[in-house]
Parts: structure tokens; sequence; C-alpha cells
């Protein structure tokens, strides 16, 4: 018999996690573009930008 555990852990989400799942990703890549776009940050900054500074 298939603990709770292993059910949520390793089993398939049901559609109420999946959704929780899709507005976590929704979230964080949202918060991303608004980083990119409102505060001119890029994932690779380069030494010379206005917001970074070098080591």
């Amino acid at each position: 018999m298939p603990s709770i555990i292993d059910e949520t852990v390793f089993g398939d989400p049901s559609r109420g996690l999946a959704v929780v799942y899709l507005c976590g990703a929704l979230l964080l890549a949202g918060q991303q573009v608004y980083y990119v776009i409102v505060e001119g940050a890029t994932p690779f900054y380069s030494c010379g930008s206005q917001h970074s500074s070098c080591w």
C-alpha cells in the first residue's frame, strides 16, 4: 500500500496542484520580465553595466 508521501511526491499532479504549479511558473516568469524591462537587468550582466559592479 503506497503512502501519502509517495503519492504526493511521485504521483501525477492533480488538476488543482497543476494550477498552483502554473501560477508559480507565471509569477517567476513575470518577475524576470519585470527586472529585465523596468530595472534594465539582463540574465548575464556585463562588467560595465550601470546596475552592476565588477568584483
